[in-house]
């Protein structure tokens, strides 16, 4: 169901993974259009506003929608209709005005299953439980696709997922097929809990979704270290074939870039947003205990690599990974909320300069005292 968000809500060939970044492009430049921190703890109609974990613009229409990752525990899960602007004039305005109610007054969409009814509350939810990631909206269908993290422990298997809803009534329409490697299974193999689908995209012409997966599998290995990468998996799916899964590729996941004095940190695959048919942008996002947050964006080419969707664990095997290039380290942007926990990012209108937008939103993980982060950016040179 659509429901309006007032600015009333304001009042309430590799085995061995790479260990360093890889070198950064000199032909790709940044320069920060502005930011709005969206204050944490705040509500509208019963449901507090943050957990943003995905970002999508629709050119067609100029519509934002931002997803949230909330699993019905802080209201009922949900995407927000974000008011960012049509042209980039016009975001440039509006981010540069850091106004949250203007730019957070918009619509919401609950997210529902078939029957229509609301995804349950996560303690009882069972296999109905929800951890929404990335949303894309699809010109095609006039519909929202959304990642459904999974969860996988030894009380619980739900597989991830990238689901398609209704874009103005939330309903569920069809989920698309999962890579038997990524499936649930008691924690033995398939995703790692909390490290499960977390990005999606089309690529340009709209016949191919790509989905990320967050951490390395548990059959492909441990998590990355302070010394060592890990790999995780990109997977591409043709609408020709029914969303049938056409390849999967290995991704190097940075060592940790932040550690605490015991060594212990995360690094994962936040989101993935297509530059053509073989290159994409992927973000990686890494904190560790009292460090703060690292946030990392690469381009990725796809061109080279072997698929492994038919290899269910890479630990030992050999095979040709994606390629990455450092196109972005947040941390050189001297942004003035510092590097959030950017979750999602998606490309905005074009520029007056014919430059394009790109535009990031952070989960604040419901903290009351952890302002939600909208940032915009001028990209020269893709």
């Amino acid at each position: 169901m659509l429901r309006r968000v007032l600015p009333a809500l304001l009042a309430g060939t590799a085995a061995l993974a790479l260990s360093t970044p890889a070198t950064a492009a000199s032909a790709v430049s940044f320069q920060v259009l502005g930011e709005v921190p969206v204050p944490g703890g705040l509500t509208f109609d019963g449901a507090t506003f943050g957990g943003l974990s995905g970002v999508d613009y629709d050119t067609a229409s100029g519509t934002w929608r931002a997803i949230s990752n909330d699993g019905s525990n802080h209201g009922p899960a949900r995407f927000y209709d974000l008011n960012l602007g049509t042209t980039g004039t016009a975001l440039q305005a509006k981010v540069s005005a850091n106004s949250a109610s203007s730019c957070v007054s918009g619509g919401q969409v609950d997210l529902l299953r078939a029957d229509g009814t609301q995804y349950p509350p996560t303690a009882s939810a069972g296999a109905d439980t929800v951890a929404p990631e990335a949303i894309r909206y699809d010109p095609t269908t006039k519909n929202v696709f959304w990642a459904n993290q999974g969860v996988n422990n030894s009380s619980l298997s739900v597989d991830p997922a990238v689901r398609e809803s209704g874009a103005t009534d939330g309903k569920i329409v069809t989920q698309l097929t999962v890579p038997t490697s990524q499936k649930s299974a008691g924690g033995v193999s398939g995703i790692r809990d909390g490290e499960g689908m977390s990005g999606f995209t089309f690529a340009p012409n709209g016949l191919l979704g790509v989905s990320t997966v967050a951490g390395p599998l548990v059959q492909d290995g441990p998590n990355p270290t302070a010394t060592a990468g890990a790999y995780t998996r990109i997977t591409g799916q043709s609408r020709l074939f029914g969303f049938a899964i056409s390849w999967q590729y290995a991704y190097p996941l940075d060592a940790l870039p932040l550690t605490d004095a015991n060594g212990n940190g995360t690094n994962l695959v936040s989101d993935i947003l297509s530059i053509d048919t073989t290159h994409y942008l992927v973000m990686e996002t890494a904190t560790a205990p009292g460090k703060g947050y690292s946030v990392r964006v690469y381009e990725v080419d796809d061109s080279s690599a072997t698929s492994v969707r038919d290899v269910p664990a890479l630990a030992g095997k050999t095979f040709t990974p994606v390629t990455k290039t450092l196109l972005l380290d947040m941390s050189t942007l001297n942004l003035q909320g510092g590097v959030a926990n950017f979750s999602g990012l998606t490309w905005g209108p074009t520029l007056s300069n014919g430059d394009r937008s790109l535009v990031f939103v952070s989960d604040n993980g419901f903290n009351s005292q952890t302002p939600t982060q909208v940032l915009a950016l001028d990209v020269h040179g893709i």
